[in-house]
């Protein structure tokens, strides 16, 4: 790749205030030195004396100059030896490939049956166990894929009984796909699926219970009962505790479902939701006030920030159009020295 040796001449714009006139000379830099693919590319299409810029790289705008491009590198025969092997081996595997693809291909035009096209391809077959549209055996276990499972599944279903599919360019290679017999769906014997019966079956009661419960609770909380009496009277229930939630804001003691529940629920009204490991959330909202009446000292902090924050983000913007301007005045500008070695990634000569 061609070497730059680049010079910079710019100012770090994500500060108002500037650190002290620095130049930066580069030695040559070739296109993986440069980070930032934006600055790496004006740089390489760039003419020697060029001044670029402003850049926006890195949260920075730079100018820049390319004082000279330096020829490739050409390497030794002993020194390329090694990769060039790399890859001539590549590229005859490929084309190995493509020229056995190439021969199912005929071999496939010229005879319908699969075995025979793969005997004159000399490719080999590989016979897979019946499977459901999830990729499972008749036992119910997962069939182990040689490749592309999702994929051989997809195809397998998409595919007429008995016919030779085409051929699958996919990212593990090419194959092609022959369905020999579709199964019907085998009704289970009551003996097979006993205990998975029984487990539905005990699992619906306690969702029937759980539904009860809840019914039970919120005519309780409904008929005015104090929150904390209605929690104690069920065994494992856990104090409750009063606290001041905001919206946006985590409050470390509650867990955002409970949370959330406290959000959808109205004024001086009781929420009660169930969770998927069968406990049950009880929530009172005693008061709702405005967002305004409920802003703290580090909301009001943090407002003041992200105006701060526009207003510099402008100041900024208004930096950048002057040095657009001053460029036809040929002005000169300086690197903020740190931050130019952090985006361009200079050799250890680099000096100031």
């Amino acid at each position: 790749a061609e070497a730059l040796a680049v010079k910079t001449e710019a100012t770090r714009l994500g500060a108002l205030k500037a650190a002290a006139p620095q130049a930066l000379n580069f030695p040559p830099l070739a296109r993986t030195d440069i980070r930032d693919e934006a600055l790496g590319n004006a740089l390489f299409a760039a003419e020697p004396q060029e001044i670029l810029g402003p850049i926006e790289a890195n949260g920075s705008f730079f100018l820049a100059s390319v004082e000279a491009i330096e020829p490739p590198v050409q390497r030794s025969l002993e020194e390329a030896r090694e990769e060039l092997w790399r890859l001539l081996a590549d590229d005859l595997a490929e084309e190995q490939l493509l020229d056995a693809v190439a021969a199912l291909e005929r071999a496939l035009a010229e005879n319908s049956d699969l075995e025979a096209a793969a005997e004159t391809a000399e490719l080999s077959i590989l016979e897979l166990p019946a499977f459901d549209a999830s990729g499972r055996s008749d036992d119910g276990a997962r069939v182990e894929f040689p490749f592309e499972g999702e994929a051989i599944v997809r195809a397998a279903f998409a595919a007429t009984i008995g016919e030779v599919g085409e051929i699958i360019n996919a990212e593990q290679g090419y194959w092609v796909l022959r369905v020999n017999e579709s199964i019907p769906p085998r009704t289970p014997d009551l003996t097979e699926i006993r205990d998975q019966l029984i487990e539905l079956w005990r699992g619906e009661q306690r969702a029937e219970a759980l539904r009860a419960l809840v019914e039970t609770l919120k005519g309780r909380l409904a008929s005015g009962e104090n929150l904390e009496d209605v929690a104690k009277s069920y065994t494992g229930a856990v104090a409750p505790a009063r606290e001041t939630l905001s919206r946006g804001r985590q409050n470390p003691l509650i867990p955002p479902t409970l949370s959330a529940l406290a959000f959808r629920t109205k004024e001086e009204e009781a929420g009660v939701e169930v969770l998927g490991n069968g406990a049950i959330l009880l929530v009172r909202v005693e008061k709702i006030r405005s967002a305004e009446a409920a802003l703290t000292p580090d909301d009001v902090t943090q407002i003041s920030n992200n105006i701060s924050s526009s207003i510099e983000n402008d100041v900024l913007s208004a930096l950048r159009d002057g040095i657009l301007r001053d460029l036809t005045a040929k002005k000169r500008y300086w690197v903020n020295q740190d931050r130019a070695r952090a985006t361009l990634r200079p050799g250890e000569t680099a000096s100031p």
